[in-house]
């Protein structure tokens, strides 16, 4: 009689939490969260241990809307925790709003991470009773000094591999700790160094003219010669405002941190009480230790209070300028957002929605309108695409290239899109080579892919050169529009901002992405369902490359299809609006903010 085989769940495994092989234990067969453990330059060395995969996911694609509204609902908490909290430690007595505008960033960053690594965990834990996990590196964990830093760091290893410890510990399970050597994680700053000079002179010029009586903007989205315009056509009263960075780096004070930790409460069972817990050991410098530093920077750095402040993607990781808007918004500026990305309105579960909304006294969508507890966007062209000139027949017929777009997501998941955990972005990679391997022969012998400049680790160059010989890879140093203006037909393959540029510079292109994992908004199913009839949206690779190898017979013949055309217009005002007249349409737009705010 054949004896019965053991419960494998019965069985240890050690949890591999991170790709740091140091960190491993092989005397036990491995488990790994998903495919972001495991590097594809390392495969021969994974591939001879005993191991399996978990796959997990969060969200899951079906429950991306629970996730949304549990984590905005999460964030305004953890912030109103935190109000009276900083403004007792800083003796200050900045209103709700002024503290949202300066912690948002990173609190739904913070809790995004928490919250897809208690689950994977949990998920690993109930599967296999007898689980070993990777414990913490020698010494204590790094501390971010800005939200920026932090963004970065929650993408790479180590920094992962103490937060799985430190949630493991909070959750009870078995840690195994290392005393591994590793290299320290490297400060993070954001790219300010370029432009010195002439940010040097903006800034002057902001001080010194009419600050009160203007439109100050940082991080627009507007090009150089619209910005020359607006200042030129406005005298002065609509202009950039670029100070040089300053530093406001501070060390950790344990005192103060431990201060902290006494005056929030940690009470509450899973992420809520995790998250204030360990909030003590992950808040970035600049908010606690580094704050009157950065204070004084931004007093130093910029102009007192304009009549209006405009940016696009300014609200989330420059802090002196976060500082400077609250400031400026508790004593009557204007607060201008714009959208500044092709997510926006179209993904569904993008928590910047709400928070942009919201903060914001007036907030600019590139074409749709979205609305949150009774506030209302404004539709205007696309600031990112004010002096996009359209697409020329004549240059596209000299190159017959066809540009595929990719893009690039952590191994380790920080956002609550279904499309951006490990396991969906391992799927997308595969889509991708079944997409190039699905073109005909011409086809494929005019193809160039366009890596993101990052890559997290995932070594996607030497896995297209592995899967496909000979692809021919676009320069990623050179401007994303300078290749586009050089390809015959354009393919996209997710939904971000480089897909609404092409379509918006009405360059012939061809989508496809897995619609289980980029769920829309109900604004922008209509308008995909149309792309989908039409040709343009497609739901696996190989339809994309069978429509691709149709469209190449005779690309404006396809493009300029009437029924086709529609569907591409009805898009680009909707999501990617473009006017020829768009300087001066936004011309008009801050005259009647300069002349009715009081």
């Amino acid at each position: 009689m054949r004896p019965e085989r053991p419960n494998m769940h019965m069985k240890t495994r050690f949890l591999a939490t991170t790709a740091l092989e140091g960190f491993w234990d092989p005397s036990h067969p491995l488990l790994f969260l998903n495919e972001g453990g495991k590097r594809f330059s390392r495969r021969e060395h994974w591939l001879r241990l005993e191991h399996e995969t978990l796959n997990f996911c969060w969200p899951e694609p079906d429950r991306i809307d629970d996730a949304y509204l549990g984590l905005v609902e999460e964030c305004a908490a953890l912030l109103r925790a935190l109000v009276p909290v900083l403004n007792a430690i800083h003796g200050t007595e900045h209103a709700e709003r002024y503290w949202r505008i300066m912690l948002h960033a990173w609190i739904s960053l913070y809790l995004t991470v928490l919250v897809d690594r208690y689950s994977a965990l949990s998920m690993a834990a109930d599967r296999y009773p007898h689980l070993i996990v990777s414990g913490n590196p020698q010494g204590d964990p790094a501390i971010a000094s800005t939200s920026w830093e932090f963004a970065t760091w929650v993408g790479e290893d180590l920094f992962n591999q103490w937060l799985y410890a430190d949630i493991a510990t909070e959750l009870g399970l078995q840690c195994r700790h290392f005393e591994t050597a590793h290299a320290d994680l490297q400060p993070r700053a954001g790219a300010r160094g370029r432009f010195r000079s002439i940010r040097q002179v903006l800034n002057v010029l902001a001080h010194a003219y009419r600050p009160s009586d203007s439109i100050l903007m940082r991080d627009s989205y507007f090009d150089v010669s619209s910005l020359a315009h607006f200042a030129m056509a406005s005298a002065g009263r609509v202009r950039p405002v670029h100070p040089p960075a300053r530093s406001y780096a501070a060390n950790v004070d344990g005192a103060l941190r431990q201060r902290l930790k006494g005056m929030i409460s940690s009470e509450g069972r899973g992420v809520p009480g995790i998250a204030r817990r360990l909030l003590a050991r992950y808040f970035p410098t600049c908010f606690l230790e580094g704050y009157r530093s950065l204070r004084d920077s931004a007093t130093a750095m910029y102009p007192s209070r304009p009549r209006a402040v405009f940016t696009a993607n300014g609200l989330y990781f420059d802090e002196t300028f976060k500082h400077w808007i609250g400031v400026c918004t508790g004593g009557g500026t204007l607060l201008l957002g714009s959208q500044h990305g092709g997510t926006f309105g179209v993904l569904r579960g993008l928590i910047g929605v709400e928070f942009e909304l919201t903060v914001t006294d007036r907030l600019y969508t590139w074409g749709h309108e979205v609305e949150w507890c009774g506030k209302r966007s404004h539709a205007m062209p696309a600031s990112k695409f004010v002096a996009l000139a359209p697409a020329s027949r004549q240059s596209r017929k000299q190159n017959q290239c066809i540009l595929l777009g990719g893009t690039i997501a952590p191994r380790f998941n920080r956002a609550a899109l279904a499309s951006c955990s490990p396991p969906a972005f391992a799927e997308y990679l595969d889509w991708q080579g079944r997409f190039i391997e699905a073109l005909d022969a011409k086809c494929r012998s005019r193809l160039r892919y366009r890596m993101h400049e990052t890559d997290f680790g995932w070594d996607i160059r030497e896995r297209l050169q592995k899967r496909i010989p000979g692809l021919e890879f676009d320069d990623n140093r050179r401007s994303f529009r300078d290749s586009l203006a050089e390809c015959d037909l354009f393919v996209c393959d997710y939904i971000g901002t480089i897909y609404a540029e092409a379509i918006a510079a009405m360059v012939p292109t061809i989508l496809f992405w897995d619609p289980r994992l980029s769920p829309l908004t109900p604004e922008a199913e209509p308008v995909f369902s149309e792309l989908r009839r039409q040709g343009v949206l497609h739901d696996s690779p190989e339809s994309a490359a069978e429509a691709a190898g149709l469209a190449c017979r005779d690309i404006d013949a396809w493009w300029q299809v009437p029924a086709r055309r529609l569907a591409i217009l009805a898009f680009r005002e909707s999501f990617a609006r473009y006017r020829e007249d768009a300087a001066a349409i936004w011309k008009r737009e801050f005259e009647t903010i300069l002349s009715t705010t009081t």
